[in-house]
C-alpha cells in the first residue's frame, strides 16, 4: 500500500483474523502503523491511500515429500550425432533420453540427453548419471 503520489510502497501485513472482520477504517489504521514504524512519521488522517498489490500465501503440511519421476521419451537406445561445441568446434556427442539412462551408470560428454521438459548438454571432460530420486548429476570425469 502507499500514500496516492508516493513512488514506494509499504507492506502491510495481515492476519488471517484480520482478513475476516477487514474494513475500510482497519485497513487504514493498519497502513498508517506499518507506515509509522518504517518512516517514524505518517500521512494525516483521511489521506488517499492505494492498494498496490495483494499477496497471499497458503501452506498445507504434507505427510512425505512426492517423488517426480522423468517420463518416458521416445528415445530409447543412445544414439551419436553430429554438435556444434560452444568453442564453434565439430564433434559427435551421444543423444539419449534422460529416462533410458540406468541410475548410477554415466554418460560422457559431449552428450545431449533428452528430458521431458529440457535437454541437457554434458560438455567434453564431463560426465552425467541418474540418482535414485531421478535427479541429472553431472561431474567431472577423473583425468
Amino acid at each position: 500500500m502507499r500514500f496516492v503520489g508516493q513512488a514506494f510502497e509499504v507492506p502491510v501485513e495481515l492476519t488471517p483474523q484480520a482478513i475476516c472482520t477487514l474494513n475500510a477504517a482497519k485497513l487504514e489504521d493498519l497502513f498508517q502503523a506499518a507506515h509509522h514504524r518504517i518512516f517514524l512519521h505518517g500521512g494525516s488522517r483521511g489521506q488517499k491511500i492505494e492498494v498496490v498489490g495483494f499477496r497471499m500465501t497458503v501452506t498445507r503440511p504434507i505427510e512425505t515429500l512426492p517423488a517426480f519421476r522423468e517420463r518416458q521419451g521416445t528415445l530409447r537406445t543412445p544414439e551419436t550425432a553430429p554438435v556444434v561445441l560452444p568453442d564453434g568446434s565439430a564433434a559427435r556427442a551421444t543423444v539419449c533420453a534422460a529416462s533410458a539412462l540406468e541410475i548410477g551408470t554415466p554418460v560422457a560428454g559431449p552428450a545431449l540427453i533428452e528430458g521431458y521438459s529440457s535437454t541437457t548438454y554434458v560438455p567434453p571432460g564431463w560426465q552425467a548419471a541418474r540418482d535414485p530420486e531421478d535427479n541429472l548429476i553431472l561431474t567431472r570425469a577423473a583425468q
